[in-house]
């Protein structure tokens, strides 16, 4: 079999779609190992996953996260409406160097249709991010992430004074590391 040169265009540009989304819409290719279906289905309000350096915990944690803000949860009851979650994390520079890189890579940034349907049987439509980009949709003063769907995800750390954690109520908070 021979390919024309729009066939090699074709291939061309499919590669780069692909790369675009394991690059920037992790949430969209993400697969659950045994372990970590194990933490997803758990139907317990406080849930822990241990385990070494390196082993995804962090992935899994930003994937739960996203889940949740974004109404997509295929193992746990949904929120909807607006959904706030808090991502606590050792110190900034951790939140700037590790975190942040995982959630830029995980969350598609426009609505998007993801694999399977949500706990209640609904089609999977993740709401994407504010104006559709990375830098409308994180504020770095606030340190928030804002969805399309006006939920959000804040991040704190926990060398911040025990007062900033006062506020509202989240739906969700997910401490990573410590």
């Amino acid at each position: 079999m021979s390919f024309t040169a729009m066939d090699d265009a074709r291939l061309r540009e499919l590669k780069e779609a692909k790369v675009h989304i394991l690059k920037y819409e992790g949430l969209r290719t993400y697969e659950t190992g045994k372990k970590q279906m194990s933490f997803h289905s758990s139907q317990f309000p406080i849930r822990a996953l241990v385990g070494p350096n390196k082993c995804g915990k962090s992935y899994t944690g930003t994937n739960e996260m996203l889940n949740t803000v974004g109404a997509t949860h295929q193992f746990r009851p949904n929120y909807y409406g607006e959904v706030y979650g808090r991502d606590c994390c050792v110190d900034f520079p951790t939140l700037r160097e590790a975190l942040i890189p995982i959630y830029k890579m995980m969350a598609p940034r426009n609505e998007c249709k993801l694999y399977g349907l949500t706990y209640e049987g609904n089609p999977r439509i993740w709401p994407g991010l504010r104006g559709g980009t990375w830098d409308s949709a994180y504020n770095k003063e606030e340190r928030v992430l804002y969805l399309a769907n006006d939920s959000k995800v804040e991040f704190k750390s926990y060398d911040q004074d025990p007062d900033s954690f006062a506020g509202p109520v989240r739906h969700v908070i997910r401490m990573d590391e410590e």
